[in-house]
């Protein structure tokens, strides 16, 4: 359910930064990859 709005908000900022479009995706995947490894860091915790 989370991955939906980050989808509408990464596709509003391609929209309004079209000219970046390059950047903002490389910044996305950036703060995703980050996301990703801060979820395996709490799953392990956790776990």
């Amino acid at each position: 359910m989370g991955i939906k709005p980050k989808t509408c908000f990464l596709k509003k900022l391609i929209c309004v930064h079209g000219r970046n479009t390059v950047v903002v995706s490389k910044t996305a995947l950036l703060i995703d990859n980050l996301i990703h490894a801060q979820v395996e860091k709490w799953n392990s915790h956790s776990g």
